[in-house]
């Protein structure tokens, strides 16, 4: 494993696989993180800077323009399938 992968696999920690898992699934908003992954706000910003960083995830203002929205780049999407993916086989028996 290099040693950027490594680094960032430990920077993110497990709070921030658990939000590349879920932008997964579609864009989300500040709120959804705190609601669907139980983390706190400090927790999120951290994480968020760390994404961001690195050109995992973008960010975007929705239509009206007062809401932050997250989603994986393309980079972000193969990381994101590569941890489901890993999860999956440990999950197995």
């Amino acid at each position: 494993m290099s040693k950027q992968v490594h680094g960032l696999i430990e920077e993110l920690g497990e709070s921030g696989m658990k939000m590349l898992m879920m932008l997964n699934k579609g864009p989300a908003k500040l709120s959804d993180f705190k609601i669907e992954l139980g983390m706190g706000s400090e927790a999120i910003y951290r994480c968020l800077v760390i994404l961001l960083k690195h050109n995992i995830i973008k960010e975007e203002e929705d239509v009206k323009g007062n809401k932050r929205i997250f989603s994986l780049t393309e980079k972000g999407k193969k990381i994101s399938n590569l941890i489901i993916e890993a999860n999956k086989l440990f999950e197995s028996p």
